[in-house]
């Protein structure tokens, strides 16, 4: 049933939102609200809300989920950075710019601490910090974190890899 709302979703249908408030209903009557499935078909449902434009109820779902990733994995799970960085995403959707580059912030460093330096999803997560430094026109220090990004995935994947090519595009 999960998959259905997901699958409309890729045809262009937009009562996937309400197939997936069905799912969620089914999952905190089956399991409870704080329970693992239930709070993965609460970002579900926020991630469809916030595809269509329905920002201010996905960022609702997601501070929520963000809550209970923190309660059942803890601070520095990869599963509630996640969270924390799909929350930030939303908000800077919304123009909430401040609060989306503290968050971005702390991505970055949890990540850092979390998963070390080289690993892909740091650098990632550097990126992304890079593009929002940029769209602030805080362009010197996005300039030296996407040289860094640059590096990295040139050292790690290879010069000829779709996401060095990326890099290398965003720092031009």
């Amino acid at each position: 049933m999960d998959n259905v709302p997901h699958t409309c979703g890729n045809q262009g249908s937009l009562d996937e939102a309400f197939a997936t408030k069905e799912v969620l209903g089914k999952r905190k009557r089956t399991f409870g609200g704080g329970h693992p499935s239930t709070v993965s078909a609460i970002n579900n449902l926020a991630n469809r809300l916030g595809h269509q434009g329905q920002l201010n109820e996905a960022v609702v779902m997601k501070k929520e989920m963000l809550k209970e990733r923190k309660r059942i994995f803890g601070e520095e799970h990869p599963s509630t950075i996640s969270a924390l960085n799909n929350l930030a995403n939303t908000l800077e959707d919304q123009g909430q710019l401040n609060e989306a580059m503290a968050m971005k912030k702390e991505v970055f460093a949890k990540m850092r601490r979390t998963l070390g330096e080289e690993h892909l999803s740091t650098i990632s997560a550097m990126n992304n910090l890079a593009n929002m430094l940029g769209h602030q026109g805080q362009l010197n220090e996005a300039e030296v974190m996407k040289k860094e990004v640059l590096e990295k995935r040139k050292q790690i994947l290879g010069e000829g890899h779709p996401s060095t090519i990326s890099a290398m595009n965003s720092l031009a």
